[in-house]
């Protein structure tokens, strides 16, 4: 039929929801990952593959009750132990980054299915990743920084350290 936009898909919905406040955006990073599924048999193999940018953001909730601070005022040092950071859920993609690919053996049909498998599964792979002692690790340097601001900012805020004095933020 002319002008039919193709399969019957159901209908869009908006669906709002809140965040809580005070959240303290850290940093984060972009990756070029690349998602592989192969599966063989006397047919022939079907090879898949997806690449996309995914970008990685990490936060760490400033109201949490883990924060240890210790401020010694006459020297001007704050030793601060912070909550432990963690990445933003789900991980953004960049959709114009996305390249599929895909080829199946000489008798093998299921090319299709397994790239839509593999689609299936980039959002949970996605999210291991972004846990993963490795991408936390990559992280931490910049969060650590983010923190060493945000309490140098505090404390000339609430604590009437002078601007240009000589102050030390260590962030563990």
């Amino acid at each position: 039929m002319p002008g039919h936009p193709g399969p019957h898909a159901p209908p869009s919905e908006l669906v709002p929801f809140r965040t809580p406040g005070s959240t303290l955006h850290t940093n984060g990073f972009h990756k070029t990952e690349i998602l592989r599924k192969e599966t063989g048999s006397w047919r022939g193999t079907t090879s898949s593959a997806i690449q996309l940018t995914a970008t990685y953001r990490y936060d760490i909730e400033p109201r949490s009750k883990d924060w240890n601070i210790y401020i010694d005022e006459t020297r001007k040092i704050a030793f601060i132990i912070a909550p432990p950071f963690k990445p933003q859920l789900p991980v953004a993609v960049d959709s114009r980054s996305v390249y599929e690919w895909t080829e199946s053996g000489w008798g093998r049909f299921a090319k299709w299915d397994q790239l839509a498998a593999l689609r299936q599964g980039i959002s949970p792979l996605l999210e291991k990743q972004a846990g993963s002692p490795g991408y936390l690790e990559v992280a931490r340097g910049q969060a650590r920084t983010t923190v060493e601001e945000f309490v140098t900012d505090w404390l000339l805020k609430s604590r009437g350290w002078p601007k240009d004095s000589e102050r030390f933020v260590k962030v563990y």
